[in-house]
């Protein structure tokens, strides 16, 4: 498939997902990291508190999961190769920062609209592995440009 020809639908639909996706996760991070907690709303007391213990390999972890999903998400509506690669490099930190959010959750399980902080990074983990296999076939099959 040459970069004139039209992209499949699905492809339109997946990328504007992933980009609602890691839009919302983006707005999450700053608040959350700008101490901006408060003012989101159903966020329990206490939530924005793993930030500021955060060890340094895991803010760097969490911060290359949103930006590079959100780098990814825009490659893939742009129909450009690199989205694969940037998922890939997404999936990768965010198992990364899963493993502070395991030891930080020790303590107890907050519930946050409905979902354990396992359940959440859970999310955060197979989206953007879904999304890896979902644009390596997009490149395999040549629909990239």
């Amino acid at each position: 498939m040459t970069p004139t020809e039209s992209r499949p639908f699905h492809m339109t639909l997946m990328s504007l997902a992933a980009l609602l996706w890691y839009v919302a996760l983006a707005l999450d991070y700053l608040a959350a990291r700008y101490d901006r907690v408060a003012e989101l709303p159903a966020m329990p007391e206490g939530m924005g508190l793993g930030y500021e213990v955060m060890p340094l390999w895991a803010a760097v972890a969490t911060g290359a999961a949103v930006w590079l999903g959100l780098f990814a998400a825009i490659l893939l509506l742009l129909r450009d190769r690199m989205a694969v690669l940037s998922f890939a490099f997404t999936f990768i930190a965010a198992i990364v920062a899963v493993v502070w959010v395991v030891q930080f959750s020790a303590e107890g399980p907050r519930e946050w609209l409905g979902m354990t902080p396992m359940q959440m990074v859970g999310a955060q983990v197979l989206v953007p592995f879904v999304l890896w296999v979902y644009a390596r076939s997009l490149k395999q099959r040549g629909v990239f440009g």
